[in-house]
């Protein structure tokens, strides 16, 4: 079982005081929220308020700044070991085993995962099929890609059929991805940016943290990439379809970070790219230089 369970009385450690925190407090992850029922959006905020002893292990106490969860779960407390992160239940006073950041390729982990609201239970199976590092602000960050299977599919991951994880951010989708499955309240996903007192990101598929008219999201109709997920040195083909005017088009490859991989024009409506290295990307249609769409692919 994939929990931590405390009992009886807590001897607090040097060492425990000394470990590693999941992120610094104040920092930030800013979500988009969608309300099922009316379509209106908005933005989720939560943060880091604290550092805190629970149970005698180093936690951060986080709060919502922003918008609200219900068919998503919240989690006020988390435990990072240097490695794992672990949830808070409080239910029964037990903590969640939720990432592993320092597994292998093939590695496999379970999170036995208790809603907050209404008892739910699912237990979630972990395969990773890559790993990997971005470098955020000189700061070296790990990245999984991994695939999630729910048990009952009653907290179903939203970012399946495969995941894209990054210590400290969490999942691009959302930190606490395991919305109740029949639920029809509201939706949280994807992470458009975080920040904390010594990294910042920014979701390359979105313009600006802010929800806003300004500036438009990237979404070019007739753009679509396949296959999403791939072996390393396959080939990826961009189909335009025939909506777009395929003049002064390039397709280029970037990791999470915006860092070019690969650059080629495109001729016609079709080509194909390779890709010879492994983790996630993004696959970035550029007309005049300027962005137009975006689409996730990962590598194994």
């Amino acid at each position: 079982m994939n929990r931590i369970l405390f009992s009886g009385l807590i001897v607090v450690s040097g060492l425990q005081l000394a470990a590693q925190s999941w992120a610094p407090v104040g920092a930030s992850w800013t979500y988009k929220e969608t309300s099922v029922s009316n379509g209106d959006s908005n933005l989720f905020i939560m943060s880091v308020a604290a550092d805190t002893l629970v149970l005698g292990r180093n936690c951060q106490r986080l709060q919502i700044d922003a918008g609200y969860t219900a068919c998503y779960p919240f989690y006020d407390l988390v435990h990072f070991d240097g490695d794992s992160l672990w949830i808070l239940n409080r239910q029964d006073s037990t903590f969640m085993l939720l990432h592993v950041y320092n597994a292998v390729p093939g590695q496999t982990w379970s999170s036995e995962i208790t809603h907050p609201v209404g008892g739910y239970s699912d237990t979630i199976s972990w395969e990773v099929l890559d790993t990997g590092s971005i470098v955020l602000n000189g700061v070296s960050l790990r990245t999984l890609d991994a695939i999630p299977t729910s048990a009952t599919w009653t907290l179903a991951p939203y970012c399946w059929p495969h995941c894209t994880l990054i210590e400290r951010l969490g999942s691009l989708n959302y930190l606490f991805d395991f919305p109740i499955g029949f639920c029809d309240a509201e939706g949280i996903g994807d992470l458009r940016c975080y920040s904390d007192s010594t990294i910042t990101w920014q979701n390359p598929d979105v313009p600006q943290c802010a929800l806003g008219t300004s500036v438009p999201e990237l979404n070019a109709q007739g753009f679509s990439v396949a296959p999403t997920l791939l072996e390393r040195g396959e080939a990826l083909t961009v189909d335009l379809g025939d909506r777009l005017d395929a003049e002064k088009l390039t397709i280029r490859l970037t990791d999470l970070s915006g860092r070019m991989v690969r650059e080629a024009p495109i001729a016609g409506t079709r080509t194909t790219l390779q890709v010879d290295a492994s983790g996630a990307f993004l696959v970035v249609l550029l007309k005049n230089g300027r962005p137009i769409g975006r689409q996730r692919v990962v590598v194994r």
